[in-house]
């Protein structure tokens, strides 16, 4: 279910002033706050109000060749306030990486895999936070994954991964700056 509900909200005393919108995505509540100018932040929550994390909305590239699984992530992404750039493969995914904070990479894709797109990643924008993911673990997916974490994803997600990996992924790599590695399994 997804519903939205706009607010406005303003503190006197300080003069803290937050306007944005409320949603309710499967059973999650979601704030979004403009804090400042360009300044976006999400509070999500279960709709039981037991946990919270509040994460800075993000300029993400996705670099996947197919165009469904872009098409969902990016879908997923953008209704947590997101800005998503799409890539249907490497090449065209460096063309397009300048301004980003987070790179979602697919490992197999034609062109140019994601272990070259990674490499290059490095070379120009070092401190691009990478989120890699793989399918297809048969043909050495896990091997790959673990070539991207050596040359620098802070993330990686092993193909089919659920919506809830995916954010947890994308939360975790945006607040706190991505130190640690997670592995999904499906």
């Amino acid at each position: 279910m997804l519903r939205r509900e706009p607010f406005s909200w303003e503190e006197k005393p300080h003069a803290t002033m937050a306007f944005g919108a409320v949603i309710l995505v499967f059973a999650h509540v979601i704030l979004r706050i403009l804090t400042g100018p360009e300044t976006w932040f999400f509070v999500t929550a279960p709709s039981d109000g037991l946990a919270f994390a509040i994460t800075p909305m993000a300029r993400i590239l996705l670099i996947d060749d197919d165009a469904a699984i872009r098409k969902l992530l990016c879908t997923v992404l953008r209704s947590f306030g997101h800005t998503v750039v799409e890539a249907a493969n490497g090449r065209e995914g460096l063309k397009l990486s300048a301004d980003a904070d987070l790179v979602i990479l697919d490992i197999f894709m034609p062109e140019m895999d994601g272990i070259e797109v990674l490499m290059e990643l490095r070379r120009r924008h070092a401190k691009v936070k990478v989120i890699a993911t793989s399918g297809n673990v048969s043909s050495g997916a896990g091997d790959n994954l673990q070539a991207a974490r050596l040359l620098g994803a802070v993330q990686t997600l092993i193909k089919p991964f659920t919506l809830k990996d995916l954010t947890a992924a994308v939360n975790g790599v945006l607040s706190t700056g991505g130190e640690s590695l997670q592995v999904s399994h499906p």
